[in-house]
């Protein structure tokens, strides 16, 4: 096998490696900035986390319409505590790429 035809083989596993590694490059800066922008909302608001549930897209309850969702628009459940010590639980959803955040809180 002569060398041309090793990298006639070789190119196209190069090829995808360097597509996989950007794509999950992304995929981390994607994740990251969801999780500084809720921590972000929660300091604004003197709030301190203490448990998140992401639910699934095919399993979504709570106040937010699955019609409207978009993949930009997480859906969290959250368990908070405020300045006082009280926990509450509440579902937000916010753009990544955005400002606007929605918070249903859950009564108790």
């Amino acid at each position: 096998m002569d060398t041309d035809s090793l990298l006639t083989i070789i190119k196209p596993f190069g090829l995808l490696l360097i597509v996989i590694a950007a794509l999950i490059g992304w995929i981390r800066i994607f994740v990251s900035r969801a999780h500084e922008r809720l921590r972000n909302w929660a300091a604004e608001n003197g709030l301190q986390i203490v448990k998140v549930h992401r639910r699934p897209f095919w399993n979504r309850t709570g106040p937010f319409s699955l019609w409207v969702h978009r993949r930009d628009q997480p859906i969290l459940f959250l368990r908070v505590r405020d300045r006082e010590g009280h926990e509450r639980d509440c579902w937000v959803r916010y753009r990544i790429f955005g400002s606007k955040v929605e918070v249903q809180w859950v009564e108790q």
